[in-house]
């Protein structure tokens, strides 16, 4: 979705131009903006994946 729209507004000269805008845009959404989905308590989604690990048996 992010590139549909980021897409129309930038034209992209190379592949490495593209990688970094979504780079930037991965890193944004998973550690920066706070999840809504259910149970998530407004954290980011490497927040919850990070507990999650620490919860799997050794």
């Amino acid at each position: 979705m992010y590139f549909r729209i980021k897409g129309r507004t930038t034209w992209y000269e190379s592949v490495e131009q593209m990688q970094t805008d979504l780079d930037s845009y991965l890193e944004q959404y998973n550690t920066k903006r706070p999840h809504q989905g259910r149970m998530m308590e407004g954290q980011t989604p490497y927040s919850m994946f990070k507990k999650g690990l620490k919860m799997i048996p050794k």
